[in-house]
């Protein structure tokens, strides 16, 4: 599965991290950062596609490997912490595919 290429937004959720959340449950994983993006619909939807962009190391951010999800999460999905995944009220800035 390839990453969303209509996607509009992006938000980084982290730092390189070698931890994952499978299940409820903390276990670990090869480093990687956390992101979610959306496309026009998903922004009008208010929901979003979480990934991991898997790095070379925990120093080394070289992306090696996208991992994006099978499934779109609404943005007031809590983390493990009750946070929202993708705060309401975040500023954003919209890409524009096909500017030059």
């Amino acid at each position: 599965m390839a990453a969303d290429p209509n996607a509009t937004t992006v938000l980084v959720r982290s730092d390189v991290h070698p931890t994952t959340t499978k299940g409820g449950v903390v276990v670990k994983d090869d480093p990687h950062i956390t992101l979610c993006s959306k496309n026009s619909i998903q922004q009008q939807e208010n929901t979003h596609e979480a990934s991991h962009g898997y790095t070379r190391t925990l120093t080394d951010w070289t992306l090696v490997r996208p991992s994006p999800s099978k499934y779109v999460k609404p943005d007031d999905t809590k983390d493990r912490n009750g946070k929202p995944i993708w705060p309401s009220g975040l500023e954003t800035e919209t890409i524009v595919h096909g500017g030059g």
